[in-house]
């Protein structure tokens, strides 16, 4: 049986656009204050761009200076390669010309305790995965129109 740092939690990925490019380092700085308090731990994050031509570039952190007092260069270097050329062209896709996107992936550390504490008495984690917005928000909506 595996001590709890041999665990790995959920892995999960979050791509969200800056229309325009215009980043807002709030949700950098909630980011941080996760990874500080244990909650999550940031894997990998690039940050793409799309011209108004429709190019997709990933862009270095370090580039993109201090917004609303966050250091996004202190980014640069989050990467554990999970991240590929597909990954950057599907994020491209998904964002429109002159945005910018951040992509992050990161493991969920707040359920560790759980899993240790099932292994602990001889259960194992068969599966992992993320519910897509579309599906709960089809469910929760199937769900009310039954009552």
């Amino acid at each position: 049986m595996s001590d709890s740092t041999d665990l790995l939690g959920p892995v999960e990925f979050l791509v969200v656009e800056f229309p325009g490019g215009a980043v807002s380092g709030e949700g950098f700085a909630k980011l941080v204050s996760l990874v500080d308090a244990g909650h999550i731990l940031v894997l990998d994050l690039e940050f793409v761009a799309k011209s108004a031509a429709g190019e997709v570039t990933v862009v270095d952190a370090s580039t993109l200076g201090v917004v609303d007092g966050v250091h996004l260069g202190d980014f640069a270097g989050a990467s554990s390669h999970l991240i590929d050329g597909d990954d950057v062209a599907d994020a491209g896709a998904m964002i429109a010309p002159g945005s910018l996107a951040a992509v992050l992936v990161y493991e969920v550390l707040t359920v560790l305790p759980l899993i240790a504490a099932w292994q602990k008495s001889g259960a194992s984690v068969v599966a992992t995965g993320a519910i897509e917005f579309e599906d709960l928000d089809a469910a929760i909506t199937a769900a009310e129109t039954k009552d």
